[in-house]
């Protein structure tokens, strides 16, 4: 387990290291990307300084299911053909 401070949450946060999705050396130090379990993603750079990656993910909530009252429903005309058959 590791902490890092997630910026959607404004607060630190226990990750575990399901929750990594590389590491990398770099100027700075070992650079560890991971991923929150909110949707947020950041970089732990040299095991001190937590910042948000440059690309955020879009996390949307998924669309609500359609209300069974408020379903279109067919209508019959005057013109109405049957289908041959």
């Amino acid at each position: 387990m590791f902490q890092v401070y997630c910026h959607i949450h404004e607060s630190p946060v226990l990750l575990s290291w399901s929750r990594v999705e590389s590491m990398y050396n770099s100027d700075e130090g070992p650079v560890i990307d991971w991923h929150c379990w909110c949707g947020a993603r950041g970089s732990l750079i040299a095991g001190v300084r937590s910042e948000p990656r440059r690309f955020e993910p879009v996390v949307m909530d998924p669309p609500a299911p359609p209300d069974p009252d408020d379903v279109a429903t067919l209508s019959t005309t005057d013109d109405a053909r049957p289908l041959a058959g």
